[in-house]
């Protein structure tokens, strides 16, 4: 991960994502990206992708985080957005950094790859994924060995020689920190988008 990245989450009512922001018209409804993405997601299960398909994905993805920026500085979103810092502005080193939440996903990733639902990684929810995503956290916070798959995290977030490795705390953390953002978007009906920055 590189140093000074940081990862806003956003909760996004339904109607802007369906619909777009009237005051930003020439912005589109985060529905029209989102869809071609996950069009692309179902033919990549299927090992049915079509050419540059993962750069089309990649594209569709910053789009999506391209539009939540620039509405961020047009609206108000529901609540502001949950922050994980970048390793040099975590003021609480026990508090979930950027780099404990991404080694968390790429190790639920790995752990859910026989799931219904194995999104848990990517960088946006549509309205209609929250209620089935906050129950994959639900399940997975009361099965047996989630405290290992927390030290696996940690593990997995490590490089040698470095100061500020994630710890199974702050993974612990991060967990706790998405579930709660998931739990709110079910009970709301919204979206989630991820915005990966550098600081």
């Amino acid at each position: 991960m590189l140093i000074g990245t940081q990862i806003r989450s956003f909760l996004v009512p339904s109607k802007i994502w369906h619909e777009g922001y009237v005051g930003r018209l020439d912005l589109p409804p985060l529905a029209i990206p989102a869809r071609d993405a996950l069009d692309i997601e179902r033919r990549s299960e299927k090992d049915l992708s079509l050419r540059n398909e993962a750069q089309r994905y990649t594209l569709c993805c910053e789009r999506i985080q391209e539009i939540v920026a620039e509405l961020t500085s047009e609206l108000e979103f529901p609540a502001p957005p949950v922050l994980f810092p970048s390793d040099d502005a975590a003021k609480d080193l026990t508090a979930p950094s950027a780099r404990a939440y991404l080694a968390l996903m790429d190790t639920l990733r790995r752990s859910l790859k026989r799931s219904p639902y194995r999104r848990v990684s990517a960088v946006f929810f549509p309205p209609e994924h929250a209620i089935l995503h906050s129950q994959v956290y639900e399940v997975m916070a009361t099965r047996d060995g989630v405290e290992e798959l927390f030290d696996q995290a940690s593990k997995r977030g490590s490089l040698p020689d470095e100061m500020c490795n994630p710890t199974a705390e702050q993974c612990r953390a991060a967990f706790a920190k998405r579930h709660r953002l998931l739990k709110i978007a079910a009970s709301e009906g919204n979206a989630i988008v991820d915005l990966i920055e550098l600081t």
